[in-house]
């Protein structure tokens, strides 16, 4: 019981650390868009190291690598989508949107695939 409260004030404290770190620093940089940004991008790229890990840990003809081949689309897909959205904060391009929607049309391209596959599994 003791070490469950001790977690529990570890992780209250973590949270409470990560959350002044953050209003220090939207504070001081005053861009809090570009740093949330490029926190999510940071984690998007993530997502994609971790998705070509399990994806190459999985037998080759399997379904569910295919699961991860359109899943590894996606994260691409949506962490470009994140460049570009930090790239047009940071410069004015007045066509940039375009880009973005691209990505964003790519993304759903992919988990339209995605819920194809599910449906044929779900035939068989």
């Amino acid at each position: 019981m003791a070490d469950r409260v001790i977690n529990a004030i570890r992780y209250c404290f973590g949270l409470l650390v990560i959350i002044t770190t953050l209003y220090i620093i939207a504070n001081v940089v005053r861009a809090v868009e570009l740093i949330i940004g490029f926190i999510t991008l940071s984690f998007g790229v993530l997502t994609i190291i971790w998705t070509l890990i399990a994806k190459y840990s999985l037998s080759p003809k399997s379904t569910l690598r295919l699961f991860t081949n359109n899943f590894l689309a996606c994260s691409i897909a949506v962490v470009a989508f994140s460049i570009v959205r930090i790239l047009g904060r940071l410069i004015d391009i007045p066509w940039l949107i375009l880009v973005e929607f691209f990505f964003i049309f790519a993304t759903f391209l992919f988990f339209l695939l995605a819920a194809y596959y599910m449906y044929s599994i779900g035939k068989e």
